[in-house]
């Protein structure tokens, strides 16, 4: 699966999923006050409203951190749409 990644995008997301072992859902509503980079933690709100705090890996930090670089748009959203007006 890692290897049929071809965008950035999909291998922040990929390596996102891997280490956090998120659902899709938790990880649509991250926004960037949610992310500690110095820790590689996330808190996450999953089901119930319920908060939790999750870890990723370096590997994921450094995909992220490219995709934030490359990106389009000014949201305060982790993954945003790749066409305008970029929600």
């Amino acid at each position: 699966l890692r290897s049929a990644c071809k965008k950035i995008k999909e291998k922040a997301l990929f390596e996102l999923l891997e280490s956090t072992a998120c659902r899709i859902s938790e990880i649509d509503n991250i926004t960037l006050d949610n992310i500690n980079w110095r820790d590689k933690s996330i808190k996450v709100t999953g089901k119930g409203n319920k908060q939790r705090i999750v870890y990723f890996s370096t590997k994921a930090k450094l995909c992220m951190e490219e995709y934030l670089n490359l990106r389009q748009g000014t949201s305060d959203s982790l993954f945003i749409s790749d066409h305008a007006p970029y929600q």
